[in-house]
């Protein structure tokens, strides 16, 4: 299939050329390294607070009660999220990351 010039009746043509590698240095500043590294877990928590996870319970209990024909709570707890979310992201990993994280 031939591709249309992108403006009707216009030909188009390439012609070769040298690339010219751009100036693409950092001039930013220096940024100091952390003084303590934090474990993954640690991480998880700065972004995924206790507050989050209980209201993501509720919702997730409420959404379950409105769905169901029968009006049936799931009784999801927080413990269950954590673990959920915690596959999530093992399982969204490449493999040689999921031995470092876990501290093997």
């Amino acid at each position: 299939m031939q591709q249309k010039p992108a403006i009707k009746g216009q030909k188009v043509s390439w012609r070769k050329k040298t690339f010219e590698t751009p100036e693409c240095t950092y001039k930013g500043p220096c940024v100091k390294p952390p003084d303590q590294i934090h474990t993954p877990l640690e991480y998880f928590r700065k972004y995924i607070t206790e507050e989050v996870l209980q209201l993501l319970m509720e919702q997730t209990n409420l959404y379950s009660v409105q769905k169901s024909d029968s009006y049936r709570n799931v009784n999801t707890t927080v413990k269950e999220l954590e673990i959920l979310i915690g596959l999530y992201l093992h399982v969204s990993l490449p493999n040689g990351r999921k031995a470092s994280i876990l501290g093997k």
